[in-house]
């Protein structure tokens, strides 16, 4: 009987690894990889998230936050220029109102009537759509004090985390 030492296949030893490395990538190594990773550390210690001093709201403005869900939306002809209407909402605006029930923050428990958002990356509003309400405390009579200014994202970005986190597991 033969005995092999081992086997040709595969081999698996803990024993640490002596591969040759020339003098030039040890020199790459050390004057491009340890640097960046110290300037990484350091960015990371001064770029690192704290209690910042700023608010994100401007004190006295006023404005708050209130989550609600679109009830209806009435859309209407988009005024022009002269003061008439056009046949319908033009191409990638929106005019209108909807009335929206808030359930939380800012005027929870009521029922407000909003303008249609509109501009270049305003939401389109549809009935049963979970929406994030700007509230003006200071707004003078005659002003709304709510607008819609984003949809809810909470589950919808959970989701799209959980979905990444099992794609990369």
């Amino acid at each position: 009987m033969s005995q092999r030492s081992h086997s040709p296949a595969h081999g698996h030893s803990h024993a640490p690894a002596d591969a040759p490395v020339s003098a030039h990538t040890a020199k790459v190594v050390n004057w491009i990889l340890i640097p960046s990773a110290v300037l990484t550390v350091v960015a990371l210690i001064l770029l690192w998230p704290g209690h910042s001093s700023t608010p994100s709201v401007p004190a006295g403005s006023g404005d708050q936050r209130g989550y609600g869900e679109v009830l209806t939306v009435t859309r209407t002809a988009c005024p022009v220029p002269d003061g008439t209407t056009t046949g319908g909402p033009r191409a990638g605006q929106a005019c209108g109102s909807a009335t929206v029930h808030i359930s939380s923050g800012a005027g929870s428990g009521q029922t407000v009537k909003v303008d249609l958002p509109h501009g270049a990356g305003a939401p389109s509003l549809a009935v049963g759509d979970k929406v994030v309400l700007s509230h003006l405390a200071t707004a003078p009579p005659g002003v709304a004090a709510f607008s819609v200014i984003d949809h809810q994202r909470g589950r919808p970005l959970v989701l799209m985390l959980a979905v990444c986190a099992l794609v990369i597991v």
